[in-house]
């Protein structure tokens, strides 16, 4: 019984997509980030501290997604950074406030958890 609820469990995709809206954009989704994608992207940000617009890119891309949660851009890929920063600076931060928001991370969170990768790496 055991090995049946394990493998009920890594089945599940709990990484739910939602609509999200943006003026003037056609219809994405976001999506949540897995646990691994979080602490990737806290690396990348404590190695971009300052560059607000490329921390602002990376998270964006790391969530916009189509219906069936497939991403729309790599995060990693500067190219696609760069083509996500010709867009305006008002529905990037609409967007990037929005997935911040459904992902659960406020600054007080992501602060908290640099902390926390900080005290575990050293």
């Amino acid at each position: 019984m055991g090995e049946d609820a394990r493998a009920k469990f890594i089945s599940i995709d709990d990484r739910d997509v939602v609509p999200l809206f943006v003026d003037g954009w056609p219809d994405v989704f976001m999506r949540l980030f897995t646990a691994s994608e979080h602490a990737e992207m806290v690396e990348f940000f404590r190695t971009h501290e300052g560059d607000e617009q490329e921390i602002m890119s990376y998270l964006i891309a790391s969530a916009l997604c189509d219906e069936n949660g497939d991403l729309l851009f790599s995060a990693q890929q500067s190219d696609d950074r760069q083509l996500l920063r010709t867009k305006s600076l008002r529905n990037l931060t609409s967007a990037f406030e929005k997935i911040m928001s459904h992902n659960g991370l406020t600054d007080d969170a992501m602060e908290a958890a640099e902390g926390k990768l900080n005290a575990t790496v050293n």
